[in-house]
């Protein structure tokens, strides 16, 4: 399979997704992000984890504010991504829970202030990450940039995507520099991909 054919099939596969994203109603996202917030908070990944990275939401992607929320109070680090420019990439900056602390960041996404204390992706124990689609083989499809890819290349601890049912797919292409999961939280289940079970034996 040649590396164009693989890029023409992402480009394929995202704008599927992006529809059957649009697809879903927003009664049913809201629902849908109570149910993963909860599997997450009843999960022991979740309970051993001290310093989590996660992500604020964008339009069509599971809302895990309230375990962000939660992780707070129970005294977890909390980080989420902001654009450093200089390097051309995203680092990991404490989140500390007030709004006032976010900014529109480079691509639209709100994202922590420039003061924000930054730590080190290799002592990320638990990594929580959006995306276009996903494969239980471990695959994940973004929005082409890569940069998830090189964040979750530093990750140390556990690597989680974090989807709709809807945009799970039987298998994704996957070209050497993506990063596979671990794990995959969806509103109905939290299990490990067979990349996770395949490393295990």
């Amino acid at each position: 399979m040649s590396v164009l054919s693989i890029q023409e099939q992402k480009k394929t596969l995202r704008a599927q997704a992006r529809q059957k994203i649009k697809a879903i109603a927003g009664p049913i996202r809201a629902q849908a992000s109570t149910h993963a917030c909860n599997l997450l908070l009843a999960h022991e990944l979740w309970s051993r984890a001290d310093v989590v990275l996660m992500y604020w939401p964008l339009a069509g992607e599971l809302d895990l504010r309230s375990a962000i929320a939660a992780g707070l109070q129970s005294e977890k680090t909390i980080l989420l991504p902001r654009f450093d420019p200089v390097e051309g990439t995203y680092v990991g900056c404490v989140f500390q829970g007030g709004a006032d602390e976010l900014q529109a960041g480079e691509f639209g996404v709100p994202e922590p202030a420039l003061t924000a204390r930054t730590v080190p992706y290799g002592r990320v124990d638990l990594a929580l990450v959006p995306g276009l689609a996903f494969d239980w083989a471990g695959g994940r499809l973004g929005r082409g940039r890569g940069f998830y890819d090189r964040i979750l290349a530093q990750v140390a601890g556990v690597k989680c995507g974090v989807a709709f049912e809807e945009q799970i797919e039987p298998e994704l292409p996957i070209e050497a520099h993506d990063a596979l999961l671990d794990y995959l939280l969806t509103p109905v289940k939290f299990i490990k991909t067979k990349r996770a079970n395949a490393d295990r034996s």
